[in-house]
Parts: structure tokens; sequence; C-alpha cells
């Protein structure tokens, strides 16, 4: 299974089920959606080493537009993933961490090792 925030999908769920279930989920309206275009600067490379903010309450407050908090996502708070997907925004990436447990984070909470 993959967790993104309140989100729970099974392990064959495609990125891009998980994106049009998570937009239908929270939408914003589209004069909003309009001041978020990708930015090709905030892009990361397939499989690169992400590490999650350790700021649990900035990682909270911005899960909110991507599918929700889960209070489990705090135990990965500060630790590194590797990034599976990002979405076509370039707003959200998919980490999976040592332990096979997969997050969906903002990309403004994270850095690149």
């Amino acid at each position: 299974q993959v967790k993104s925030g309140h989100l729970l999908f099974p392990a064959s769920a495609s990125p891009r089920i998980m994106a049009a279930v998570a937009t239908r989920v929270v939408t914003a309206p589209a004069a909003m959606a309009e001041q978020f275009q990708p930015q090709a600067e905030n892009l990361f490379p397939q499989g690169a080493k992400l590490c999650v903010t350790s700021d649990v309450g900035a990682a909270r407050a911005s899960a909110a537009a991507h599918g929700g908090w889960n209070p489990r996502m705090q135990q990965y708070c500060g630790q590194t993933g590797t990034l599976k997907w990002q979405s076509p925004d370039g707003l959200a990436c998919l980490l999976q961490f040592d332990n096979g447990a997969q997050w969906l984070y903002s990309t403004e909470l994270l850095h690149q090792q």
C-alpha cells in the first residue's frame, strides 16, 4: 500500500491514478492554481535522495494541499528517502524510506542530499 496523507492506495496504483484522486480530493480555484505553475528548478531527478524537514509543524501545515497529514508521517521528518514520483506541477514528491514506507510530502519541505 502507498500512503498519501490520509489517503491509502494499493501498491499497484499508478502515480497518475494517485494524482488524479488527490486532485479530486483537494481542489483549488482555477485562479489560485495559475499561481502555482511548474517550476523547472523545483524538480528533482528520479531516484534522488531527499531529506524531509525536521520541522514537524511545517510538514503538518503543508500536508493539507497534498492529501492531508497522517501522524505516522512525523517519524519520517528529518529522515532521507528516495524519490519515487513527483507531481507534474512539481509541488509534491512521493518518497520511499529504507523500511519500505512511502509518503507524499510537499516539495518545499525537501532538500537534496
